[in-house]
């Protein structure tokens, strides 16, 4: 079909069934980039309410209000709608070459790393893992060649810039 990603018809052997595969593992790597995202977008925000409501030091667990997960879920759609394509566009295509196994691949990696990470209480970057999985993918594909590094400096450069920029933004604002 003409535009399409994968043209299903023309794959050779099991590349085909990975584009379905596909499908069922985003599900999963949506479930644990929502579960570990929101958690650490929101919870600076439920520790500040914590000590206000002067339960630091109470042995209290903290409760996370439902209104807070859904403005967190918010940011994450409107943060998806408005850079999500230039993300995807970059990571999926400008690193290194991905097939449907490629990119099963990487998605079952990051899934993984994801799950584990939010289970051990370690905020991670479902952003930093998969670039490392997309790149690890690469190199195990074909080598240090076969990966873009110029892409990759300019995404390490916008991760080392994002904090002193949002710090410089609290501070105007």
């Amino acid at each position: 079909k003409e535009g399409a990603i994968f043209n299903v018809g023309m794959m050779p052997g099991p590349e085909k069934y990975f584009v379905f595969l596909q499908v069922f593992i985003e599900a999963f790597v949506a479930y644990s980039h929502g579960g570990n995202n929101i958690g650490n977008s929101v919870g600076p925000f439920a520790a500040i309410q914590f000590a206000e409501d002067g339960d630091l030091g109470s042995g209290k667990s903290i409760h996370v209000a439902e209104w807070l997960l859904v403005v967190g879920g918010l940011g994450l759609v409107i943060g998806l709608a408005t850079w999500g394509g230039k993300v995807i566009t970059t990571v999926g295509k400008k690193i290194t070459a991905m097939t449907p196994i490629r990119g099963f691949a990487t998605q079952v990696g990051t899934s993984v790393t994801i799950l584990i990470s939010t289970k051990l209480g370690v905020p991670v970057s479902a952003t930093h893992i998969l670039v490392g999985a997309v790149t690890g993918v690469g190199v195990a594909h074909g080598g240090w060649r076969t990966v873009d590094f110029h892409v990759l400096r300019r995404i390490g450069l916008s991760w080392l810039l994002t904090l002193p920029l949002a710090c410089s933004f609290s501070i105007i604002l």
